[in-house]
């Protein structure tokens, strides 16, 4: 059995996605929202001096993820914040976690280019379970 959380990039015929997985739940929203920024963003030229928080809710684990990375799109593009890392994901209660983010705002789109853009995590293919002991998700994004 697999213990750390990690996450693969998915060939799809339109569209992006990626498969990605954690001991927890928590460690598998951690993972996809590292693999969102793997695929959207450039990191490397960001500087880890803001923070974001993300309140993460919702009916069920799928519909708690594709919120999750809608929201931190929505910041990237239209609070124009550069994300460097998710750095974090806590259960504050039973129903409810909070991401953290850390980079720096303003987005300079020169400095701090889309590598992809994306228009939104979708509902098309998702899967978000917990197998033999982990926690799994499948994510495809809408390019």
């Amino acid at each position: 059995m697999e213990s750390e959380s990690g996450f693969e990039v998915l060939d799809h015929v339109a569209d992006t996605g990626f498969r990605c997985w954690g001991p927890t739940y928590e460690q598998c929203l951690l993972a996809a929202g590292r693999a969102f920024l793997a695929l959207a963003v450039e990191t490397e030229s960001v500087a880890a001096r803001d923070e974001r928080l993300y309140e993460i809710e919702g009916e069920d684990p799928a519909e708690r993820l594709v919120d999750w990375l809608n929201d931190l799109l929505f910041t990237i593009d239209a609070n124009l914040f550069a994300p460097r890392e998710v750095v974090a994901v806590d259960e504050r209660a039973p129903g409810r976690w909070v991401a953290r983010v850390v980079g720096e705002g303003p987005r300079d789109p020169a400095r701090h280019p889309w590598k992809l853009i994306i228009k939104g995590a979708t509902y098309h293919e998702l899967d978000v379970s917990e197998r033999n002991g982990r926690w799994e998700a499948q994510v495809i994004l809408d390019v």
